[in-house]
């Protein structure tokens, strides 16, 4: 029972991670404006499960703050205290604060010391009326002042003709209202729970829901124990008991569903509220008005409604009685006339999905395999395309139940600029795009960090101060953009700012200065970019809290090289500074393009590839700096040979027109890679380098070929874009 019990308290921490995403998220949303009644339901729900849950599992502390804080959400949810920027800034400290004790409860940090905070959620409860009556009194002493005089809180006696009141020009009576029906009870809601006996095997504690209902106000209305056997026959792990509930009318419909998130499905949970009986008419003084009187009774059934009422009500008689649905199906509204779909949705250990991940690689590797032993009849024979369109189809759906947006990391970024701006007396907006853009969750889990320092970098670094950008003729306002994109294989981060940009002559002094290079070194700009990602780098010229001791973007480049990715600088001084985070997917299958080169085998993928040409004479023609181009259709393209970028055979120039020159797509235009010839095409697993040997630029990855030989996959942007004077790759030994 307690590995169950483990197991279970498991998950619920897992649920306590989406909630602080979903109220983190929600929270930013509020401080930016956005104070809707869905995004304030959305942190209320999130905090609501995270203390029902604490309190199931017995973490107090944790169930105590959040059962504070969801105090204060409420009020703010029901309009009593108002969304300002001081309360948003207030929820967002205490946000912080239950993100530690959610640390604590795993284990992972001590209790955190939160009577300030709470000091600060009692005293929004106590204050909340003060806003509002604040407001309520600026009209008033806006109001002109009348020659009958003021009371004490500047309202105007107003003298009303009781004459008036018989009629008004418009032709309408006075309508007469029971004083009877202003006393009418509002509705309850009455629940009915019945815990499943899987609730109860699993360690489930139905009374804990129940005291959850009675803290809203709920009362036991009856408890049904008809089911309940003699105590010879008693199973221990059974469910026997049923309980009523009422619960008052101003409780709303979603709160009391909350109450039931950690209860088993298959448990019974029926919510339903009664209208209360309708009053005795009052007593026929007189004919039926025929004016605006007639009008106003709209509650009053037409002939029809009755006749119609009346024939469902013989017709419910024959049908049987309404079957209870589990907790998981609602009722659909009978406008609607739709039964509502039950989602249903199972935990699985990502490291098992890492498996399955690796079995269809090895499946798309052995139908390499058969596809080279197997002759064209003989494939067809066995149905191989068709084997190789399942594995395909297996694969993509396995790489979706990794995925996910990558909204999760860039959720934290609003919040965070919002605190940069406060630190350091700077006005920064921020633009984000391609959020929805899904990538491995490994790679979520680990772009956090160097995420967090490209934005402090930007802010500290990049933008400038307001005066310092109006003098230069720029907004006073600064601007962040993230953006996230898919290409092929690869995942594009990129953070760009309009600021200064990078001063490469500082940047080169600060290096020379620290001995990271010699003053006698020439660099291009691309190079005295990078060098801000060396260890120790760093231009500010005193220590902060966001910078200063020249671990930021060093951290940065080794975590994304970890990944087995690639961290590209791009700046243009007074314009402002982009950094790029190149990932790649953890393992995918892509369509490639199996090229030879020198006596050793490639593959380009094809995302890349626009055309391929055999050169005529003539067609490639050299240029300065011992580059060449390819005469397009009148349009010259650049020409980069591989076996000079990888140094296979040194001074060696082979003749174009024996030669192939692959056409392909990349961030810098279309380029030409010259290759010996052109093999195959096929289908290929991408296995990373990093954790098999380590990153190397300009190589996306490798694979296992159908005669069982390694074949190194190119990364076409990043073998482009490298720099000259580091395009040599020493490969002898890694491919054969």
């Amino acid at each position: 029972m307690s590995d169950d019990l483990d197991d279970i308290q498991a998950i619920f921490f897992e649920e306590c991670a989406e909630g602080l995403a979903t109220a983190e998220e929600g929270l930013s949303a509020m401080a930016d404006g956005d104070a809707s009644a869905d995004v304030i339901a959305g942190v209320f729900r999130a905090v609501h499960s995270i203390k029902g849950g604490a309190g199931a599992f017995g973490h107090e502390a944790l169930q105590s703050f959040s059962h504070r804080f969801e105090n204060v959400l409420d009020e703010v949810r029901g309009g009593k205290i108002p969304a300002s920027s001081d309360v948003c800034r207030t929820m967002l400290l205490a946000f912080d604060v239950l993100s530690d004790h959610v640390a604590a409860a795993q284990g992972q940090a001590d209790i955190p010391e939160d009577a300030a905070i709470l000091a600060e959620l009692e005293k929004l409860l106590d204050d909340k009326g003060a806003a509002a009556s604040s407001a309520a009194q600026a009209p008033a002493e806006a109001a002109p002042a009348d020659d009958g005089g003021t009371d004490e809180f500047g309202f105007s006696p107003v003298t009303v003709d009781l004459d008036d009141l018989d009629s008004d020009p418009f032709g309408f009576e006075p309508v007469t209202v029971a004083i009877e029906d202003l006393d009418a009870p509002a509705p309850t809601w009455t629940v009915r729970f019945a815990p499943s006996r899987e609730a109860m095997a699993n360690g489930g504690e139905p009374l804990l829901v129940i005291r959850e209902l009675e803290r809203l106000g709920a009362e036991i209305s009856a408890v049904e124990t008809d089911t309940l056997p003699p105590l010879r026959d008693l199973d221990p792990e059974g469910a026997y008991f049923a309980w009523t509930v009422s619960v008052p009318a101003s409780v709303e419909k979603t709160v009391i569903e909350e109450c039931f998130d950690f209860v088993a499905p298959d448990s019974v949970v029926e919510i339903a509220q009664e209208a209360p009986a309708p009053a005795a008419p009052a007593a026929d003084d007189g004919p039926a008005p025929d004016g605006p009187e007639a009008i106003a009774d709209t509650d009053a059934p037409a002939p029809e409604a009755e006749a119609e009422a009346e024939s469902d009500a013989e017709a419910a008689k024959d049908e049987p009685e309404a079957e209870i649905k589990p907790k998981a199906v609602e009722k659909a509204a009978p406008a609607e006339a739709k039964i509502a779909e039950v989602v249903q949705n199972i935990r699985v250990d990502v490291s098992k999905l890492d498996m399955l991940l690796n079995l269809v690689g090895e499946l798309v590797i052995r139908n390499s395999i058969l596809s080279d032993r197997l002759s064209s009849a003989d494939q067809q024979r066995v149905e191989l395309p068709e084997l190789a369109r399942l594995t395909r189809e297996i694969q993509d759906n396995v790489m979706s139940l990794r995925a996910q947006p990558i909204r999760q990391a860039f959720s934290r970024v609003p919040r965070m600029l919002r605190e940069l701006c406060v630190s350091t007396s700077k006005d920064v907006a921020l633009e984000m795009s391609g959020e929805t853009t899904e990538v491995d969750k490994s790679v979520i889990e680990k772009i956090g960090e160097p995420l967090t320092h490209m934005i402090r970098n930007a802010v500290d670094h990049g933008i400038e101060s307001a005066e310092e950008r109006v003098a230069k003729g720029k907004p006073a306002q600064g601007m962040v953009h993230l953006s996230a994109e898919q290409k092929g294989a690869r995942i594009f981060l990129r953070v760009a700012d309009d600021g200064r940009g990078i001063d490469r002559e500082r940047v080169f002094a600060k290096a020379v200065e620290k001995g990271i290079i010699s003053a006698d070194a020439t660099l291009s700009d691309d190079e005295i970019d990078n060098l801000i990602c060396a260890p120790g780098f760093s231009t500010a010229e005193t220590i902060s809290s966001i910078s200063g001791r020249g671990v930021g973007m060093d951290v940065v480049r080794s975590n994304v090289e970890a990944l087995g990715g690639r961290v590209e600088i791009s700046s243009v001084p007074g314009k402002g500074t982009t950094f790029t985070m190149v990932l790649p997917l953890t393992l995918a299958i892509l369509d490639g393009m199996v090229v030879r080169l020198a006596g050793q085998r490639y593959v380009v993928p094809l995302a890349n590839v626009v055309e391929t040409v055999q050169p005529e004479s003539d067609q490639v023609r050299p240029v300065a700096n011992s580059s060449e181009v390819i005469d397009l259709r009148g349009t010259y393209v650049p020409v980069k040979r591989l076996s000079d970028l990888f140094n296979l055979h040194p001074g060696a120039r082979d003749n174009p027109q024996d030669c192939v020159v692959i056409i392909v797509e990349t961030d810098a235009g279309h380029v030409g890679l010259m290759v010996d010839t052109i093999e195959d095409r096929r289908e290929v697993v991408i296995k990373s380098l990093d954790q098999n040997l380590y990153p190397i630029r300009g190589l996306g990855g490798a694979t296992i070929l159908g005669d069982g030989s390694i074949a190194l996959i190119l990364d076409i942007d990043a073998l482009v874009a490298s720099p000259s004077s580091s395009n040599k790759f020493a490969l002898k030994g890694i491919a054969a």
